[in-house]
């Protein structure tokens, strides 16, 4: 009874421990990823003053980016901001904008003569669990405001 515990248990627990480590990692990992694809594409939108003058370069960044979520429809990204921004369904099919693995939807102030882009990507995670539980997680960020021009 010296050692109380046994060579077999403190194994298992080491490799719980190290599974659950792997696990954390590899969320950071994807996430982080997930996020500069969302700040890049806001980069480029702010860059080009708005997403008409900066689409192409949107749609061949995004495409260069291998592994990303392919398969969001418009329709999902319109029920996210209807949920997260309280955006009508009429306003919504006129202002996203879908790009591969994420969308763009555009906020105007028409008094102002301002607008400002919500980008969002999304990530995935293949772990039957944890996408059993959700699909895809959104990572959204803003642009600063821009003025129109004329």
């Amino acid at each position: 009874m010296r050692e109380s515990i046994g060579g077999a248990f403190l194994f298992n627990l080491v490799l719980i421990f190290l599974g659950v480590y792997v696990a954390i990692l590899a969320f950071a990992v994807v996430y982080a990823r997930a996020f500069n694809t969302k700040n890049h594409v806001i980069t480029l939108i702010e860059q080009y003053e708005g997403y008409n003058n900066a689409s192409t370069e949107i749609n061949n960044y995004m495409a260069s980016r291998s592994g990303g979520v392919t398969n969001i429809t418009s329709q999902y990204c319109c029920d996210l901001f209807r949920k997260e921004y309280n955006v009508q369904q009429s306003d919504c099919s006129k202002s996203v904008k879908q790009i591969q693995g994420g969308c763009i939807f555009e906020f105007k102030d028409t008094t102002a003569k301002t607008h400002y882009y919500v980008v969002t990507t999304f990530m995935r995670i293949d772990i039957p669990v944890v996408s059993a539980l959700v699909k895809y997680w959104p990572i959204s960020g803003e642009t600063r405001v821009l003025y129109d021009r004329g």
